[in-house]
């Protein structure tokens, strides 16, 4: 089976793209330790400080979703709720 391409876009509450950073830095060490993690890249937007976007690389579905109910992950979404202002996910195969 092909991997999984996931693009995910998390909109900052405005005051917050700064305060958010470490949040997002801690959730990259571990998810790079996750079994079958290929790739996990976070990108703020050069025009919109308040964009991020996440390019991952994932073997399987399965692995996508114990990522997305991981201990590190669950932490994130609570950590972080009253500075997300937004989060889209697009999950894909390669063509």
């Amino acid at each position: 089976m092909a991997s999984l391409v996931v693009i995910a876009k998390i909109e900052v509450a405005i005051g917050y793209a700064q305060k958010i950073k470490p949040e997002l830095m801690k959730i990259i060490q571990h998810t790079l330790e996750e079994e079958g993690c290929i790739q996990y890249d976070c990108h703020q937007d050069v025009d919109d400080p308040h964009l991020f976007y996440f390019y991952e690389i994932w073997e399987s579905k399965a692995h996508l979703t114990a990522h997305s109910e991981s201990s590190h992950i669950v932490a994130f979404r609570l950590n972080t709720k009253e500075m997300v202002a937004g989060f889209e996910m697009s999950v894909m195969r390669k063509l």
